[in-house]
């Protein structure tokens, strides 16, 4: 996945009053752990240190279908 904002944080649960996990910037290139919401809005991020994030989905460019990811 491609971050398409300025800017997105990497959370540790899909909302905003989850803790801020990692920050990336526009063009970053993010590995997709494979799950989401039921809503499609929050999908699952495999870190560089092997922690599992949630990131916003509308600031990514998936590489796959968003409905092709399981449901969390």
């Amino acid at each position: 996945a491609t971050i398409n904002v300025s800017g997105l944080n990497v959370r540790s649960g899909p909302g905003l009053n989850y803790d801020v996990m990692a920050g990336y910037y526009e063009g970053d290139v993010l590995n997709l752990y494979g799950t989401r919401t039921a809503d499609n809005l929050w999908v699952t991020i495999l870190l560089p240190n092997a922690q599992v994030g949630w990131a916003y989905a509308p600031y990514l460019t998936l590489s796959v279908p968003l409905g092709s990811l399981r449901i969390h």
